[in-house]
């Protein structure tokens, strides 16, 4: 019975780890996010005759929060 309390207090332990780990990474990620930084995209070594498509879906509000684009 001892283990099996063991166990589950484990399995309990570990969910609420990630769980914490997930909240603290998206609050810092948030907040690391700066809307006014000019960023640049550069590929290097690309494969002949390959074509690369990039897409805007959503910009950055001040707030952190995103906005799909058209």
């Amino acid at each position: 019975m001892a283990t099996i309390m063991g166990k589950r207090l484990k399995k309990i332990l570990l969910c609420m780890t990630i769980l914490l780990s997930v909240t603290v990474f998206n609050i810092f990620q948030v907040t690391a996010v700066d809307v006014n930084k000019n960023c640049s995209l550069t590929l290097n070594e690309c494969l002949s005759r390959l074509n690369v498509h990039l897409y805007r879906v959503a910009s950055v509000s001040k707030d952190g929060s995103y906005e799909y684009t058209d």
